[in-house]
């Protein structure tokens, strides 16, 4: 719900609605959605202060519960959302202001509750983000993460396509060398022939192992 009233910019409506939810409500699982709510709405308000100052409750007060993971994962996907959204729109150091705040919000998830599901979508966001900053290292290590932290991601054959590529930008930018480069992609593209056969970036794989 807080996410349909996000999407039709109706940030006042959403914020009422959790500030409600948490003089109302008793139930932690409730309490921790009403306040992953809050957050949200005023990354699209742009309060990052407010945003900060309620993962830091989410973590002292919920983290050690289920949902929380979730619920820190949606706050920094609402980072990502809007700066997706302004791309273009923008400078470009605003935009990767706001990828550097989801990828701040989203490394917050690996201090509560391990779940592998949601640790490994942490990931995958930070991969996406990281990519947008250009840190590609970073995108590299994130989308390899999420790939050994949650195999059974729909995209993981995706997860391990990504940090190939990544780790050829680098070779291009010359952060490392060709060969170092060649290694960590043949590694990758091995992994996701020999688990994902049917991979629509099978073919890819395929042309840089010569296997064609």
């Amino acid at each position: 719900v807080v996410r349909e009233f996000l999407l039709q910019h109706k940030h006042a409506t959403a914020l009422d609605m959790c500030q409600r939810l948490l003089a109302l409500s008793s139930s932690q699982a409730e309490l921790l959605y009403a306040h992953a709510g809050l957050a949200r709405c005023y990354v699209r308000l742009g309060d990052d202060a407010k945003v900060l100052e309620i993962v830091n409750i989410i973590l002292e007060e919920y983290g050690d519960i289920e949902g929380a993971s979730h619920m820190l994962l949606l706050i920094g996907e609402e980072y990502y959302f809007k700066a997706q959204e302004i791309s273009g729109t923008e400078d470009i150091d605003t935009i990767r202001a706001l990828y550097r705040r989801a990828i701040d919000v989203l490394e917050e998830t690996f201090k509560t509750a391990e779940s592998a599901r949601y640790f490994g979508l942490s990931h995958y966001v930070i991969g996406l983000a990281s990519m947008q900053t250009g840190d590609y290292l970073k995108a590299a290590e994130a989308f390899t993460s999420s790939y050994h932290v949650y195999p059974e991601y729909q995209r993981a054959d995706y997860c391990m396509f990504a940090a190939a590529n990544c780790y050829e930008r680098l070779a291009q930018d010359d952060v490392i060398s060709w060969a170092e480069a060649e290694a960590e992609i043949r590694d990758r593209f091995t992994l996701l022939l020999e688990r994902h056969p049917e991979s629509r970036y099978a073919a890819n794989a395929k042309g840089f192992l010569g296997l064609n």
